[in-house]
């Protein structure tokens, strides 16, 4: 087998695992933001619904903005979630 085609082959492998964990990593990546927006989406729900429910929406919203699975990327929109409820709580309004 000549060289060239050693190195060929070597070379495709190696783009092949490449490509594979990027991939995965992707996969993670979408799973972890599905996971966090589908844990806001609940929290806010809580939070707005009720005061004997609306302490758990907040506690949930906080412990994302600590939580090792959410991504940096989101914590802005959390904190904007978090606002808009404060804002909502204090002035009384219901959605």
């Amino acid at each position: 087998m000549p060289l060239s085609s050693v190195f060929v082959t070597l070379l495709v492998g190696a783009l092949s695992a490449a490509v594979g964990v990027l991939g995965e990593r992707l996969r993670l990546r979408h799973g972890r933001r599905s996971e966090t927006m589908a844990l806001l989406r609940w929290a806010g729900e809580l939070a707005i619904s009720g005061a004997d429910r609306s302490a758990a929406g907040v506690g949930i919203i906080d412990a994302l903005l600590n939580a090792d699975l959410t991504d940096r990327k989101d914590l802005s929109f959390i904190r904007a979630v978090a606002a808009a409820i404060a804002g909502a709580k204090s002035t009384g309004s219901r959605r």
